[in-house]
């Protein structure tokens, strides 16, 4: 009689007396009556002589019947092998249903000093968010213990080298509630770093995940999504209480100021919308989010969205620190750097106020005196309309208008006298009036500019200089008098400049211009003018002009132009070699 023919109940006492898993295993594996007959002894054989090691494979394959029966045969669910347990082999591989089950049977799953790596880390580090789900709104009681043999097995583990890791990340040192927020949190930042962004807005939405939680180089999960650049997970952290004015511990950066720094436009709407953000936070270098805005002039749509907060502080001057910049106004920073367009947006926020309007550098500059240098007319108008002062003189005595008068800038020197406010004729600390610098500056159009607003013609500075002997001593070393120059000089007589008026030195415009070879040239622009100037004094000077050439014993041709004497106003010149 075959085997196979055997009554049942001699078939299960041979089962029962065979000691080898292996041996019964090829048994059951013979015809479908034998594994229907056999398969409780095994599983029975494999729990005693392989400790449960069917439960193992069954839960990391996915087999939830077979957990289903190795349990129902008395399986411990909460065992160990190589330092993980049946959850921990289910969770790993992704098999929500076996998870499922063995929490509902008891099986341990909460943090432990035998059991660092939790399952709640090991699902969220990979992305499984339905297993995190169950994790999280699971609160049953675990059903037994790990033993302490089990710790050296456990280091031996893959979940150690994890714990490991964790441990190197975080305060690990940690007793009651401390504990729970760190057991709840840990796996969030593991979702994080791993990418998984579904899996951690589900995590963060858990009342005991704390998203404020610091590792040990206090970084927030903030800062690990911006780290990692997940970037998406910025906004359901805020939404979550995360804090927006975390700053680096190192440079004390904010968030906002990073965003700003590295051009991250979406980043920065993503702060700037919540209503939490404190755009004037400085780091440990007393920099603000809109410092860091200036640093990128280019970059005009980031700073409009920082100014498009209205408690934003455009008044808040640069620490002193800064080398460049410090103790300036944002304002008064851009219009020194020509940033119209910058300057404008900031004229235009709320909180602008006098302190920026007003505001100095070193040299006790404002912001009108470089928008008048500038010639930036615009700027200049919205300033005095602002409340700008346009009597404000810089450390060397210069008013605004000063500088607009040496650049040329005819329209500003207008708008600016214009408002009553400031003489036109104003001196520095050298006595020299706007007039002079349009002289030194090369501009001697401008002379006929500020005479027509009002300028004396006639007045002098500290060295007793009137604008005909400086114009005269701007062509010094010059082999003739340049024609602006002359043409300059010509308006100024006309205007009854009176080239009579002596210097510190004691020589008037003609002495200077005989002294620079061409004084026959000014002379007949004299006597052709109607100054206060003598004929005899005139005629006298030009035949001490002509005396001096004469004795000049020179080999070399000198090209001169020469006024031809007794034409009069409408005469002409004619170059003569001497």
């Amino acid at each position: 009689m075959l085997f196979l023919e055997f009554p049942t109940e001699i078939v299960l006492l041979v089962a029962e007396s065979i000691p080898l898993e292996r041996d019964l295993s090829s048994l059951t594996r013979t015809n479908r009556r034998l594994h229907s007959l056999l398969s409780t002894i095994l599983l029975k054989n494999n729990m005693q002589n392989s400790d449960s090691s069917s439960l193992y494979w069954a839960a990391r394959n996915g087999k939830l019947v077979h957990v289903q029966r190795m349990v129902e045969l008395g399986a411990d669910v909460s065992a160990t092998a190589d330092g993980l347990s049946p959850l921990d082999h289910a969770v790993c591989e992704g098999h929500a249903d076996v998870v499922k089950y063995l929490l509902e049977k008891g099986a341990p799953y909460r943090w432990s000093e035998t059991r660092p790596w939790t399952p709640l880390c090991a699902a969220a580090a990979a992305g499984f968010t339905e297993i995190v789900q169950i994790l999280l709104d699971h609160h049953g009681p675990e059903r037994g213990t790990q033993k302490e043999d089990d710790l050296k097995a456990l280091k031996d583990s893959p979940s150690w080298a994890n714990w490991r890791v964790v441990k190197s990340l975080f305060h690990t040192n940690l007793a009651g509630i401390e504990r729970e927020r760190f057991e709840y949190t840990v796996p969030l930042f593991m979702a994080i770093a791993g990418g998984h962004c579904e899996t951690a807005e589900v995590l963060m939405k858990d009342k005991r995940v704390d998203v404020n939680y610091r590792d040990r180089v206090d970084r927030s999960p903030l800062i690990w999504a911006l780290s990692h650049g997940h970037e998406n997970l910025v906004t359901p952290l805020l939404q979550n209480g995360a804090d927006a004015n975390v700053q680096n511990r190192d440079t004390g950066e904010t968030l906002l100021v990073t965003a700003i720094r590295e051009h991250k436009l979406s980043l920065l709407r993503s702060y700037l919308a919540q209503g939490v953000v404190d755009p004037n936070l400085t780091d440990r270098n007393f920099r603000t989010p809109l410092w860091a805005a200036l640093d990128s002039w280019h970059r005009t749509d980031i700073l409009q969205e920082l100014l498009a907060r209205p408690d934003l502080d455009v008044n808040k001057k640069a620490s002193v620190a800064d080398r460049t910049r410090g103790g300036l106004t944002p304002l008064l920073h851009a219009i020194r750097e020509r940033q119209e367009k910058v300057a404008r947006m900031l004229l235009e926020h709320p909180t602008l106020d006098s302190t920026s309007i007003n505001s100095t550098d070193d040299q006790k500059r404002t912001p009108l005196s470089y928008a008048a240098q500038y010639g930036l007319v615009e700027l200049i108008n919205i300033l005095l309309s602002k409340g700008a002062d346009p009597q404000l003189a810089d450390q060397d005595g210069r008013v605004p208008h000063s500088y607009a008068a040496e650049r040329g800038h005819a329209q500003a020197i207008r708008n600016l006298v214009q408002t009553g406010r400031v003489p036109i004729d104003a001196a520095d600390s050298q006595g020299q009036a706007p007039i002079f610098w349009a002289i030194r500056g090369g501009n001697v159009d401008m002379v006929e500019t500020l005479v027509e607003i009002g300028a004396d013609p006639n007045q002098q500075d500290k060295a007793g200089s009137t604008p005909l002997i400086c114009l005269v001593k701007r062509s010094a070393r010059k082999p003739t008098l340049a024609p602006d120059d002359e043409q300059a000089i010509t308006f100024l007589l006309n205007q009854k400049a009176n080239p009579s008026i002596r210097d510190a030195e004691g020589m008037t415009a003609l002495d200077w211009a005989c002294k620079y070879k061409w004084g026959e040239l000014m002379a007949g622009l004299v006597k052709s003018s109607p100054s206060g100037m003598r004929i005899d004094e005139v005629d006298s000077t030009v035949e001490s002009i002509i005396a001096a050439s004469r004795s000049n014993s020179c080999a070399a041709y000198v090209q001169r132009r020469v006024w031809k004497m007794g034409v009069g106003a409408g005469g002409d010149w004619e170059d003569m070699r001497q």
